[in-house]
């Protein structure tokens, strides 16, 4: 007989998404006070810049001269993240799943706050490479979660057995 999954399982996604939220909230902040926009700080014998920028865009700065739109699809993803992820939460197995969304949904309630509170997001991290359009990329916390939850995601639906993308 299979058990049912316990509370702890189905909030530990949650917590993991605002804990996710609340470290990149943390280091924006920290940024914010601390630097100026023009100013990088090298950290980790020069393999990251710590940078301040505005992102009033989405990735890559697209679509910056449309933020009211910009901001409408992140808390649209935002909602549906979260449906997404309390649809399977209590459900047994599907870790990488959960561990997907969970992540996505973390970068998508930080940088969706952003959005709605500054009419920004505040990305702070640059990989201090050779090609200047590397090196020029600028990103955060809530980016790097949300792409590896985008590919836990993927590689979950490619490994199902027993259900459709």
């Amino acid at each position: 007989m299979k058990k049912g999954l316990s509370v702890a399982g189905m909030i530990l996604p949650f917590a993991g998404a605002l804990g996710i939220a609340a470290t990149d909230l943390f280091f924006k902040n920290k940024v914010d006070k601390e630097l100026d926009e023009s100013e990088n700080k090298e950290i980790k014998k020069g393999i990251f810049l710590i940078r301040k920028h505005h992102n009033r865009g989405a990735m890559f700065n697209l679509a910056q001269k449309y933020p009211q739109e910009v901001t409408g699809v992140s808390v649209f993803s935002t909602v549906l993240n979260f449906l997404a992820l309390a649809t399977i939460a209590p459900k047994r197995g599907r870790v990488l799943e959960k561990a997907g969304f969970s992540l996505m949904l973390g970068g998508a309630i930080s940088n969706t706050y952003d959005r709605v509170k500054k009419k920004y997001v505040m990305d702070y991290v640059s990989l201090d490479v050779k090609p200047e359009k590397v090196r020029n990329i600028v990103f955060n916390i809530s980016d790097v979660s949300l792409l590896l939850g985008v590919i836990l995601v993927f590689i979950s639906n490619l490994t199902a057995k027993d259900r459709a993308l």
